[in-house]
């Protein structure tokens, strides 16, 4: 379930009118009322005459009070299931709606009555099934609804209307989604350890996949002893044995690059920008690992990186005399005597 609390407005006319329309890609069906203290419109029966006298209901108590909030009167919050949710009844959602004016502070017995309605157009462009609520922040006795916070609120509903109705929620989906990326990273990775001869052509073959592996040091050995492998851009990452047991690094190590071993071109490799040459020299620089790991040393790396290191070249104003400053002007022999 998602909660979408739009911008207030200074009036409802335009919004009450696109929830009983047809839409931008005349893509609503079966609008209709299905909760609200204005008019109810059922379904097939939406005119322009109908729809401007829920805009009317709407604008009754700021009319009577003549308040003009500021950002408008008008408050627009959309409710949406997931689209994989089975499809509710109206008295379901009647039941969703008014759940949510309670919980949330709009309708209160202790205080005045609010105006509002809530309007079903069936599912929107991503299939999710929703309704449109709009309401007017002023109430029956002049005072305003309070709105401050009302995102946090919201979200408090929902995560309580998700386990109250059965509906799919989104730290599920969030985990589907999660998982699925995993997968995906899986089976890249182990296509490409199995068409890999050495580890540096591993390494080398994840990055044109469009990977960025990063290597993981021991703090005691200072030798390579894992990696982690992510999206460039993406947020998380996943380490070998995370991914599968049998790809982590000490596992293809073992399995997959025994014989022969490259360690040349896995330090080049692992030395990527990203890592930053310093850090692998020091793991260069630690003692040989018998697992295949980086065994090169702290020379060779200072040699690729003298390599990659930019030369010093000198001022051109030092090499081309054409290009040096014109000599300072000595002054007459006479001038310099009056100096004296």
């Amino acid at each position: 379930m998602i909660v979408k609390i739009a911008d207030s407005g200074p009036d409802p006319g335009g919004l009450v009118r696109y929830a009983f329309g047809k839409g931008d890609k005349n893509e609503h069906e079966r609008q209709r009322t299905i909760a609200g203290t204005c008019l109810e419109i059922g379904e097939g029966e939406a005119t322009r005459d109908l729809t401007d006298q829920v805009a009317d209901d709407l604008r009754g108590n700021q009319q009577a009070w003549g308040k003009t909030p500021k950002g408008g009167h008008v408050s627009h919050i959309v409710i949406a299931l997931d689209p994989t949710d089975q499809p509710i009844t109206d008295a379901k959602w009647r039941e969703i709606a008014e759940s949510y004016m309670r919980d949330t502070g709009w309708t209160d017995p202790a205080k005045g009555a609010v105006r509002w309605t809530a309007v079903n157009h069936g599912r929107n462009d991503v299939g999710a099934d929703h309704v449109h609520i709009i309401a007017s922040r002023i109430r029956a006795d002049g005072t305003l609804v309070d709105t401050w916070k009302d995102g946090p609120r919201s979200m408090e509903w929902r995560r309580a209307a998700e386990k109250t109705h059965g509906l799919v929620t989104v730290q599920s989906k969030a985990g589907a989604g999660q998982e699925r990326e995993r997968l995906n990273l899986e089976q890249v990775v182990r296509t490409t350890a199995k068409g890999s001869r050495t580890e540096g052509e591993f390494i080398g073959r994840l990055r044109a996949e469009g990977l960025n592996p990063q290597p993981r040091v021991n703090k005691n050995t200072r030798k390579i002893t894992g990696y982690s492998v992510g999206r460039d851009g993406a947020k998380r990452r996943y380490g070998g044995s995370s991914l599968a047991r049998d790809l982590s690094l000490p596992a293809l190590r073992k399995t997959q690059w025994a014989q022969p071993r490259t360690p040349r071109t896995a330090a080049h490799q692992w030395q990527h920008p990203t890592n930053g040459i310093g850090k692998v020299a020091r793991v260069a620089s630690g003692r040989p690992d018998q697992d295949g790991a980086v065994m090169d040393t702290a020379d060779s790396i200072a040699r690729i990186a003298k390599r990659t290191s930019a030369p010093k070249l000198q001022p051109k104003s030092l090499v081309d005399p054409a290009l040096r400053p014109p000599p300072r002007r000595q002054p007459p022999a006479a001038a310099r005597a009056l100096r004296r």
